[in-house]
């Protein structure tokens, strides 16, 4: 479902700010048929006009299908005009509409429609077929969806994502003589905003009831580039080839501000009422994805974060401020017996929660309620088994590989017993006809550049670095070293224990492990430290001491 709406995502930006275009109209439109066909997309017209220099399409069909999901986005009319300096300038008329269909888990059909409307559209293209340039701009793009949700899929969701004072520029250029090309990006929009409401069905948790929510960013700068290899690509099934040939894609977005709201209304099974609201709002963020056969990176950062939530159930609404909260991951996602690197960071900067909140385990104000820290900063190198998009590129066991032969016909009545029991589910659980999941990555080093905790009057730091042993596992048999500070933890041990937090009982076991693991600094007595070695026999030490 995800691969199928992310793919329908880029096909209808491509749409709405066209990445394609030429020194006439002819030559514009089959630049897009050529771009879109680069991604799996196939094209089919309505009709097609031509009269002198303006060329008219109608009912233009895109669609890309699977095995499993279907996209199908239609276009009532597009006109294009030679403007007589070199240009050509086309625009959309009428709303664009389409077709997402998928599979659930359970192989139930999911169809969701949708309507696309970018009023005032308008792009001009020039240049060449190896070097376009396009302007477009549009005085709004508003995305209607209906989703299917509950039971058999009876209630519909509707959903609507607005975009206000689109604008931008793009560049599309040929990569050499054998088909690639790039095509870089550098859009606006004043403000997207985004919709959705409708009712909740019942379930075996809950009862009925309704919910409704919005979400808003302002000052939106969108950049970035995508690089198609030569050929056709299905980029639902043929991901893990593309990124071979020199598929690459980068996105960029920074923001002013945000801000959102939700609502919701309903009973639980004892038919009790239950509702709730909240809010939450940020100040400036950003947001960052690439991908190429060289791996993934996903990070993003904000500022400013205020979030208010209240229900039926609690007394009082729950109330927490970010200072700044980030975070960066990356991996590798092509098969490689070689150790790629990896990073898994994020950090929080000064959590605070309301005063009612902590009065639920600190009546007493006994705790320092300062802003909260906390930071995690891990590298590593780790080898994929299967590439990550393994399972989605699989066929079924149970379906025919592209160019095998026929069943002699000898054979067919003896293997038409053998064939049924392959479609049996298999004796763990699963059945043949579903594609195995890749093999998890094997981590084979992890460096642990800080970790480290900021809360309740209490500071705590660790770094260090653990690898696997020769023919071992990381998980198993770890070996290295990890070593860590500790500040305030025996007094806010004395405050949990006045406080009836950690029973005496438990407070002396407490105590014992810290006395195993910790040993106070020679600079500073308030300070506990700690190292822990990780033998290649399996042995472990902690400041010295064997602990196994």
């Amino acid at each position: 479902m995800f691969r199928t709406l992310a793919t329908s995502s880029i096909a209808l930006a491509a749409l709405a700010a066209p990445a394609l275009s030429e020194i006439t109209p002819a030559e514009v439109w089959e630049q897009l048929i050529a771009e879109n066909a680069a991604t799996g997309m196939t094209v089919t017209e309505g009709n097609r006009e031509e009269a002198g220099d303006t060329l008219t399409i109608t009912d233009a069909v895109f669609a890309n299908e699977s095995d499993t999901s279907a996209l199908t986005i239609t276009l009532p009319k597009v006109v294009m005009n030679q403007t007589g300096d070199g240009a050509v300038r086309w625009s959309i008329d009428g709303d664009i509409t389409g077709e997402i269909t998928d599979t659930t888990l359970d192989d139930q059909p999911v169809v969701i429609p949708f309507t696309l409307s970018v009023p005032g559209n308008e792009t001009v293209s020039s240049g060449s077929v190896d070097d376009l340039t396009h302007e477009y701009k549009a005085d709004s793009a508003v995305f209607s969806a209906q989703l299917p949700s509950g039971e058999d899929n009876a209630v519909v969701i509707p959903l609507t994502m607005a975009m206000d004072g689109l604008t931008g520029t793009q560049r599309s250029t040929q990569q050499g003589a054998d088909g690639a090309r790039e095509t870089a990006f550098d859009g606006k929009l004043g403000a997207l905003k985004i919709d959705i409401s409708g009712d909740l069905p019942e379930t075996a948790e809950s009862g009925a009831g309704t919910f409704s929510g919005g979400y808003a960013m302002n000052g939106l700068d969108v950049t970035g580039k995508m690089v198609m290899a030569s050929g056709s690509y299905d980029m639902n099934t043929q991901m893990e080839e593309a990124l071979k040939n020199g598929a690459q894609f980068q996105f960029d977005l920074t923001y002013a501000d945000s801000a959102g709201t939700f609502e919701f209304a309903g009973t639980d099974l004892e038919g009790t009422a239950s509702t709730g609201n909240g809010t939450f709002s940020s100040g400036p963020g950003t947001l960052r994805f690439s991908m190429s056969d060289e791996g993934l990176n996903y990070a993003g950062s904000m500022e400013g974060s205020e979030n208010e939530v209240t229900v039926s159930t609690l007394p009082f609404p729950i109330r927490y401020v970010l200072s700044s909260g980030s975070f960066d991951f990356a991996m590798p996602v092509m098969q490689s017996d070689t150790p790629a690197p990896f990073r898994v960071m994020t950090a929080i900067k000064g959590l605070t929660i309301n005063d009612e909140l902590w009065g639920l385990f600190d009546p007493t104000s006994q705790l320092p309620r300062d802003p909260a820290d906390l930071n995690i900063d891990l590298t590593g190198e780790m080898t994929l088994p299967e590439s990550l998009f393994a399972a989605a590129e699989t066929p079924p066991a149970s379906a025919p590989m592209a160019g095998s032969s026929a069943m002699p016909a000898e054979d067919a009545d003896s293997d038409a017993d053998a064939a049924a029991s392959d479609a049996m589910p298999a004796d763990d659980g699963t059945e043949t006809g579903m594609p195995d999941m890749p093999q998890p990555p094997e981590v084979l080093k992890i460096t642990i550049n800080d970790v480290s905790l900021k809360a309740v009057g209490a500071d705590a730091k660790v770094s260090g670095e653990l690898a696997a042993p020769e023919g071992g596992s990381i998980t198993v048999a770890p070996v290295g070293q990890i070593d860590g500070e500790f500040l305030g933890v025996n007094a806010l041990l004395d405050k949990l224990g006045a406080m009836g937090l950690v029973p005496q009982d438990q407070m002396m076991a407490a105590r014992m492990m810290l006395t195993m693991f910790l040993r106070p600094a020679e600079d500073d007595p308030n300070k506990l430290t700690t190292r822990l070695e990780f033998k290649e026999d399996g042995s472990v030490f902690a400041n010295g001491q064997q602990v196994k």
